[in-house]
Order: structure tokens, then sequence, then C-alpha cells
């Protein structure tokens, strides 16, 4: 498959280095299909209280590869800092 074509093909995936997650911006559609890339814990916050993924499956695997990448990011403190502070900074929905 082509880089396009596996773009296209997820809607929410990890990147190949394992630094970002990407996702299919789901407030461009049907208009336009937009990929894009989360790399820091704002992003990946914002990423979900603008609704940019939707639907409980996409939101789930959305947090699993958040974590993972974070996780890839930070030492084990640093990890468990921001995994304590993440109630304190995500949307209540």
């Amino acid at each position: 498959m082509s880089t396009a074509e596996e773009r296209a093909a997820c809607a929410v995936c990890l990147a190949p280095d394992g630094c970002a997650v990407r996702i299919l911006d789901q407030t461009e559609l049907p208009n336009r299909e937009i990929h894009r890339e989360v790399r820091t814990l704002p992003e990946m916050v914002r990423a979900l209280s603008r609704l940019e993924v939707r639907g409980a499956p996409a939101i789930g695997i959305f947090a699993g590869y958040c974590m993972a990448v974070l996780a890839e990011q930070a030492a084990d403190e640093e990890l468990e800092r921001k995994v304590v502070d993440a109630p304190r900074v995500l949307p209540v929905v």
C-alpha cells in the first residue's frame, strides 16, 4: 500500500516512527479529508475536545495510542506525572 492509501485506510493509527498518532480530522468531513499527526498532550486534548476523533471505538484506540506516544517521549517519573495530571486537563463531555 502506498502512503496515501495507508492514510485513507485509517481514521486513527500510530505513525510509523511511533512518535505521533495520525488521525482523520472528523470536523473536516465530508468536504475535505485531512489527516493530522498529534505528538503532545495539549494536541491530543485539543483533538478530543474539538471532536476531531469521534466514536467510542476510535476514541478508545486514540487514547491507547496517545498513551504509547507519551510513554515513548517521557521518562518513567514524567510519564507518571502526565497520567496523574491527565484528568485535570481532559475535557469533561
